[in-house]
Formats: structure tokens, sequence, C-alpha cells
């Protein structure tokens, strides 16, 4: 195991330094005023695996904040993993805002059993400015750890604004009718100069409930209501401006491989 484990890190170290030479591409002058979703690490226990996905959500939330004043955004993406190695790409686009979002992200996962530890880079490419970005991620997932309960715990750090953020969750998931799953989770983020000129330390807490269907064996849509709360909003700060209290809706497809 020891060997595995070496070899992985070996991987991400050496994909880490390909890519670092993006962090040169920062504009100086450019403030990231569109905090950004991450590409997740799934559970790429199967040798191979593959996600798309296409849906909307009515407003554009991260780290607790509403990022583009009550406009909703597209979102496109797609996910793969090969045994331990995990990559995606993702796209968002706001109908009623000139905002355009890239991503491209790369990491390793490990297994502990019902435990799961990952670390993986994500480049980032924004129309506002425009600004480039470059992050490191690092997480652990415990699933089903007791009547169906997960959770989980992230932390990404920004060379842009040289700051990191944790968000903290955990999930009730369940089955019920007509080939639907449900999902409860609740949330609290906290920053720690991800957001620049904004308060450090708990600013959000939230709920989140979602409802999956499946269609075919491959393919199932869902819907999501999240709602979440400003904690500490420093309206002195600009960085706290859009960190508001919010309820927002979202619908997606997902088609699996």
């Amino acid at each position: 195991m020891q060997s595995a484990i070496k070899i992985k890190m070996k991987f991400l170290w050496a994909m880490i330094l390909l890519c670092f030479p993006f962090r040169e591409l920062l504009p100086n002058d450019a403030e990231p005023q569109f905090p950004v979703e991450r590409i997740s690490a799934h559970d790429y226990k199967k040798p191979y695996h593959m996600d798309f996905y296409a849906g909307f959500d009515s407003l554009y939330f991260s780290e607790g904040r509403d990022n583009l004043q009550n406009a909703g955004i597209g979102i496109g993406s797609i996910e793969m993993g090969y045994k331990f190695i995990y990559m995606g790409a993702w796209y968002a686009n706001s109908p009623k805002k000139p905002y355009q979002e890239g991503q491209l992200g790369f990491g390793i996962t490990h297994f502990f059993n019902e435990w799961k530890a990952y670390l993986g880079t994500t480049f980032l490419w924004m129309s506002a400015n425009p600004l480039q970005d470059y992050e490191i991620q690092s997480g652990v997932h415990g699933s089903n750890l007791f009547y169906n309960i997960s959770l989980d715990a992230d932390i990404y750090y920004s060379f842009f604004s040289q700051g990191a953020y944790l968000l903290l969750s955990a999930h009730l998931l369940w089955d019920w009718f007509w080939q639907t799953t449900w999902t409860v989770t609740v949330f609290s983020g906290q920053n720690y100069h991800y957001v620049p000129d904004a308060h450090t330390g708990l600013d959000s807490i939230g709920s989140r409930l979602e409802m999956e269907r499946s269609i075919t064996e491959h393919f199932s849509w869902l819907i999501h209501i999240t709602n979440s709360f400003a904690i500490h909003k420093n309206t002195a700060k600009p960085g706290d401006l859009p960190l508001r209290n919010l309820v927002y809706v979202g619908l997606g497809m997902i088609y699996s491989l």
C-alpha cells in the first residue's frame, strides 16, 4: 500500500510542476470578484468512470456569496476517472450578465475503507477583468458512516488571492419512490483571505435539498433548492457585499458511463 501511495504522490507533484507556470499568467491588478465552484472529486472506485452534466442555477452561489447579483448561470461539465486519477472540465455562462468561466482540474484519490482523501489542482479562467487563477484543493470524505450520513471537509487555496477557503458539510441520503434519491445537506464556509477584502473566519451556513431521478441506467435528472445565511457580514469590506441571506433553485441532467 505504501508503494501505491508513493506512486500517487509522484504523479500529483509531476502534474503540479507542469502546471505551475500558469501562476505567471495571473494579472497583477485583477481582483477575484467571482469566487468559483470546484470541480469535485467523485467516488472513482470503479476502474473507469465518466459523467456529463448540464444544468441551470437561478443564482451563481459560492463561498456564501451571490456572485452575479441575482443573475442565473448555465453550467456544463465533464468529469472522468481512471483508478486513482480523476480529471474534469467545467464551463459556465450567464444569460443575463456578460460573464463566462472555465475550469480544468485533475488530481488523485486514495481510499481507506469508508473514507477517501483527495488532492488536486484546478486552473480557472473568468471573463471578469479577465481573471485567471490556479488553485490546489484537498479534502476527506466519509461515506455512509451511520444512518446513511456522510461527512465532507474540503479546503482550497488560491495562488492569486493567497488565501484558503474551508467548507464543512454533512449529507443524509435515502432512496424513495419513483426511482428517486433524496439528499439533505447542511454546510458551513470559512474564509481565510480566499475572498479578498472580506472578513476572516466563518461567513456562511446553509442547507440544500436535492432530488435525483433515474430515467435510464445512464441518464438522470435532478432538482435542488439551497438556502444560505450570511454570518458576521461586514459591509465596510467590499468582499462581504455579495455575502447575504439567499435562496435559489437549480435543475440539471446527468449522463453517466
